[in-house]
């Protein structure tokens, strides 16, 4: 309160109703500057409550994550590998190719979900990023429903650029 009072941002005022304590009041100075502060903060604050706010960190941390990056490859690679796999089979080119294709998405995008899951929250302890954020005026289901649907957009994300990958391949074959 002294620093503020020195810069002269705010003032001392006695209190009306108790003439032993004394009120802080804003400076004209500290009201221009609360002024264009605190529409930014508003604006950082219901990002924080806002579920959506959660979710969206959530999925850019997982498109950051080096694993998640080579699991993504590995996909790839495996859906590309069926149209090798769907050559080799004798009259069920397509049939192999389709195949291959639905088990490469299926399996990883399970395996992307258990691991995004699993450690979105462990990163988050390791990092101690979760301490700021649940100091922070968000409950915490809200943080927990914003993670979850973090993940699910991730993981739609995912499903449609496989899906999109394995139209490809299979309207190749």
């Amino acid at each position: 309160c002294k620093v503020l009072e020195e810069r002269g941002l705010i003032a001392r005022v006695a209190n009306q109703s108790d003439g032993r304590s004394h009120l802080l009041a804003l400076t004209g100075e500290g009201e221009a500057i609360h002024g264009e502060v605190m529409p930014t903060a508003r604006e950082t604050e219901r990002e924080l409550c806002d579920a959506f706010g959660a979710s969206r960190n959530t999925v850019r941390e997982a498109m950051r994550s080096k694993v998640f990056g080579s699991l993504l490859f590995f996909a790839i690679i495996m859906i590309l590998s069926s149209m090798v796999l769907g050559e080799m089979s004798l009259h069920n080119e397509k049939r192999v190719a389709y195949d291959v294709t639905l088990f490469a998405s299926t399996l990883f995008a399970v395996i992307i979900s258990v691991y995004s899951s699993i450690t979105l929250f462990y990163t988050e302890l390791e990092r101690r990023t979760i301490y700021t954020i649940l100091s922070k005026p968000i409950p915490r289901w809200q943080f927990l429903v914003g993670k979850y649907l973090g993940v699910q957009m991730l993981m739609f994300v995912v499903v449609v650029f496989m899906l999109l990958l394995s139209i490809g391949v299979l309207k190749w074959q």
